[in-house]
């Protein structure tokens, strides 16, 4: 049986099976199984969450990012998400070994910056705060710059450049 009321002494928000984010979890999940493939659609959790809640909450969001693109954006957005942070980690990988030390200093107190806000909002909202999530992707894109390899010129050409930039742009 799951409590929605707050942790005991002792518990955290996080590692216990009751509380109010079960609640907001189990909902957003029953969204995504109602519209898989692409979510119920951007804000609107808050629709399928009040009629069936089981706490008194008045929250618009499932409180973690993964369950909000899941609910929202359906298997779409999380295969977008998880190319997203894929593509970051590969490319991190494949410049890792070509950087000086100096430079892996960098990118790992960037990299960190970045993970730290990501990881907060697996079970959390900070996302939603526009200067926590800029800066966090900023970060993770100085981390990818600083991991550039100035000895060789890895830069596409322009018209490859542009035509990249309208694909993302679409």
């Amino acid at each position: 049986v799951r409590s929605l009321e707050a942790a005991a002494p002792g518990e955290t928000r996080l590692t216990f099976a009751g509380g109010q984010r079960s609640d907001l979890w189990r909902i957003a999940l029953d969204e995504f199984s109602s519209r898989p493939v692409g979510g119920v659609g951007e804000g609107s959790y808050p629709t399928g969450y009040y009629p069936h809640r089981e706490s008194d909450r008045n929250v618009s969001t499932p409180h973690s990012l993964v369950f909000e693109v899941l609910a929202e954006k359906g298997a779409v957005g999380a295969l977008l998400l998880v190319g997203f942070l894929a593509a970051l980690i590969a490319t991190v990988l494949r410049r890792w070994r070509r950087v000086p030390p100096e430079g892996r200093w960098v990118a790992s107190a960037l990299l960190a910056a970045g993970a730290v806000v990501l990881g907060q909002g697996l079970v959390d909202w900070i996302w939603l705060v526009p200067g926590v999530t800029g800066l966090a992707f900023l970060a993770l894109g100085l981390a990818v710059a600083s991991l550039t390899d100035h000895d060789r010129d890895e830069s596409l050409p322009r018209a490859a450049r542009i035509a990249v930039a309208g694909v993302v742009a679409a």
